[in-house]
């Protein structure tokens, strides 16, 4: 069976490790071959002078302040010793290159499938022809608004709340070619670089998957599905360039200013998650009317799910500030909806951190799927005694990291929704996946051939359980933009199937009914208590 040939377009062999990154992924799939390198021995103009000095300063206080622990932009040197390399000298304007027609005519004598942009500046010419199905190439951007760059930078500057990376088939058009899929994250508004580093390891995930769907799916499939759907936007936001020496004096004064408020605040004041509660049937009761538990403030509480049993009980994370790990706590209500007690019982206390406590009832016995992801594992615990006493029953997941994992039976399966991620460098809150099963208990769930469903912080990580109301399944989600666990949108799902799964956004609720209150990020209700979780920042010394 041929293999699915790819030709590498770079600047030297002398890569970051993002590069390096996606070429060992790619040569672990069995099915691809990287069967050739052309090499870009042309020399770059730079004439940028002093006119961008204060931006460069900018970069390089940033870098040196906010450190990372794995940097894709560490050069090293790539080791192709079995690939073909292809030198060429490109024909260059302005900003852009061409190949000369001798060195296209020898690109296409290989006959590759598709080529990778990793280096050259903007391509123009037959080289956008030379494989079969195009040139991919990554733009640490949305093309649907942040083209030119720097990349990452000015989402920044503009508090957008996302920053994206798009994978697309090259064109002339500047950024402007086909979409293949985006990755959106939560900019981290704290640091240029972070954003930036952020966005290139989630880049390499981006990638590497949808180049592993094409060849699983089969490239000509793949391809000419793609154009049938292809809708091309036209392009209204400015093109984005370096910021000159009087805007990026103002940037770094802003950025300054931004984290010296941040370093105050955390001296000051901690982030504290609280449950709040409303008994009644009436899932549409509006926040403000919501009562909140009385908590000390040496903790927090988040992640409430709620249960019936002789009154309701509501489960929930419980961390203590001192301490690095949560566990799992519970509060009894009688059947009014009246706290027994503002004292919680522990219920499950591991060696590692749990939270978000997946309740749910089967054959007879409630069941708890808790997060787990320090240990990249996904255990199933059984109740032993409602509500305090549990017992690990198997390992439902091992070697992923799985977060806020939510089980929901319709038919006759067991569908598992999460986030997931398979490397520290990548966001829990960006990755849905979906797994399948009609045995929860004694057989392996199977991932959805949809998965990763959606690559975007705004969508992805649940929020609780999957509910019914006024006729429409509902799935709660984090949106994790502009802060981690920022509000809740509720996902009308109209199709779920081990083969599909179709959802649109349907309502949110946003921490808007008290002025104290910051974020809001679970929400459960059995019908007649509703449960959710707020934050608010409190005072650390009193």
């Amino acid at each position: 069976m041929k293999k699915f040939s790819i030709g590498l377009l770079m600047n030297d062999l002398n890569p970051p490790q993002w590069v390096h990154n996606v070429i060992d992924q790619l040569r672990d799939n069995s099915a691809i071959d990287i069967s050739f390198v052309v090499i870009n021995q042309s020399n770059f103009p730079n004439k940028e002078g002093l006119k961008f000095g204060i931006y460069r300063m900018l970069r390089w206080f940033d870098r040196k302040l906010m450190k990372i622990s794995n940097d894709p932009f560490r050069r090293k040197k790539l080791n192709l010793d079995d690939v073909k390399l292809i030198p060429v000298h490109t024909i260059q304007s302005r900003f852009s290159d061409r190949l000369k027609d001798e060195d296209v005519l020898a690109i296409k004598s290989i006959q590759p499938d598709i080529l990778i942009r990793f280096g050259f500046r903007i391509l123009r010419g037959e080289i956008l022809h030379a494989a079969k199905y195009g040139i991919l190439s990554l733009h640490h951007g949305d093309t649907d608004c942040y083209r030119g760059g720097p990349p990452a930078f000015w989402e920044v500057v503009n508090n957008c709340p996302t920053t994206a990376v798009t994978l697309q088939l090259l064109s002339e058009s500047l950024d402007g070619g086909i979409v293949l899929d985006k990755t959106f994250l939560r900019t981290d508004m704290n640091s240029f670089y972070r954003n930036q580093a952020k966005l290139y390891h989630a880049g390499v995930e981006l990638m590497v998957g949808l180049i592993n769907k094409i060849v699983f799916t089969g490239p000509d499939i793949y391809f000419s599905q793609l154009k049938l759907n292809h809708i091309q936007n036209i392009y209204s936001s400015v093109l984005y360039k370096k910021p000159r020496n009087f805007n990026g004096t103002l940037i770094f004064c802003r950025w300054l200013s931004h984290n010296l408020s941040r370093i105050f605040n955390q001296i000051f004041y901690f982030k504290q998650w609280n449950i709040i509660y409303f008994f009644g049937k009436n899932l549409d009761a509006p926040l403000y009317k919501y009562s909140k538990l009385k908590i000390p403030n040496d903790r927090i509480w988040a992640d409430p799910f709620v249960i019936y049993n002789n009154g309701y009980t509501v489960f929930f994370e419980e961390k203590l500030n001192k301490e690095f790990k949560a566990h799992i706590a519970c509060i009894q209500f009688d059947a009014d909806g009246r706290p027994l007690s503002n004292n919680p019982q522990i219920v499950l206390k591991e060696d590692f951190h749990i939270s978000y406590p997946g309740i749910f009832f089967l054959d007879g016995c409630y069941y708890m799927i808790p997060e787990t992801a320090a240990t990249n594992q996904l255990y199933l615990y059984r109740c032993i005694s409602f509500p305090n006493q549990w017992e690990r029953k198997k390992i439902l997941m091992d070697g992923v990291k799985i977060y806020d994992a939510t089980v929901y039976k319709q038919d006759d399966y067991f569908y598992l929704f999460c986030s997931a991620k398979k490397s520290s460098e990548l966001s829990s809150d960006v990755y849905l996946h979906i797994y399948y099963t009609k045995d929860l208990l004694n057989n392996p769930f199977v991932p959805h051939p949809s998965n990763p469903v959606y690559r975007d912080a705004r969508k992805s990580r649940p929020a609780g359980n999957l509910f019914s109301w006024n006729g429409k399944l509902l799935r709660p989600v984090q949106n994790c933009t502009p802060l981690y666990g920022n509000h809740i949108s509720f996902m009308e799902v109209s199709e779920l199937t081990p083969e599909n799964f179709q959802e649109k956004i349907s309502f949110e609720i946003h921490p808007d009914f008290s002025k104290k209150i910051k974020r809001l990020h679970t929400f459960n209700s059995d019908g007649n208590f509703n449960v959710a979780d707020v934050q608010y920042n409190r005072f650390k010394y009193f």
